[in-house]
């Protein structure tokens, strides 16, 4: 969801909402499995819906933080983006995040140690709060985002070309000179 201007609105919104002021609440879905819904809740019905998310990734800090990734162990990209887990992180975030704490999307998370947990941390809140900054002001995807789907064009950080792993349902970004190094092979990577 996103706060439209009068001037500036999609053309295509699963769900518009105008205030009386002639601003815009509206609902765009750019993937194809459109799975966005608009519902009409009382409080206690949001709160049921809303129970089995786990705690909001902004500000979430590294105390917390730790807790959970010692309570799941499993590849840092396949938890952030687990809402059960953490709320609020999809696939994007996840890649700019990772990128930004130099950490590989497929180190465990139960084998972080408390500096590079204290790096994730902060990197949550650095990239949430840079991407809702420039949401706010209208920024579209290709100047938010600074890995994601940014494949083979170079890394902002390092000039590295941005290289990817594709699966079924979702494709990791990553730099493979930012990140940390990890045992795990990137043999289905691909820059091109």
């Amino acid at each position: 969801m996103r706060i439209a201007s009068r001037n500036a609105s999609p053309k295509s919104a699963a769900f518009r909402l105008r205030f009386q002021d002639g601003a815009e609440l509206v609902l765009t879905e750019a993937g194809s499995k459109k799975r966005a819904g608009v519902w009409l809740l009382t409080p206690e019905q949001a709160d049921a819906e809303l129970a089995h998310l786990g705690p909001e990734a902004l500000g979430l800090g590294a105390g917390r933080l730790a807790e959970i990734l010692q309570a799941d162990s499993r590849r840092l990209h396949s938890l952030l983006r687990d809402q059960r887990a953490i709320a609020g992180i999809g696939r994007a975030w996840a890649n700019e995040i990772l990128h930004h704490a130099k950490l590989s999307p497929y180190a465990l998370s139960g084998d972080l140690d408390p500096g590079q947990v204290r790096r994730l941390a902060e990197a949550i809140d650095a990239e949430l709060s840079r991407g809702l900054e420039l949401r706010e002001r209208g920024a579209a995807d290709n100047r938010v985002y600074r890995v994601h789907k940014k494949l083979a064009e170079p890394c902002y950080v390092c000039g590295t070309p941005i290289a990817r792993v594709d699966y079924e349902e979702h494709t990791v970004y990553y730099c493979p000179d930012c990140r940390e190094a990890c045992d795990v092979s990137l043999a289905n990577t691909s820059v091109d």
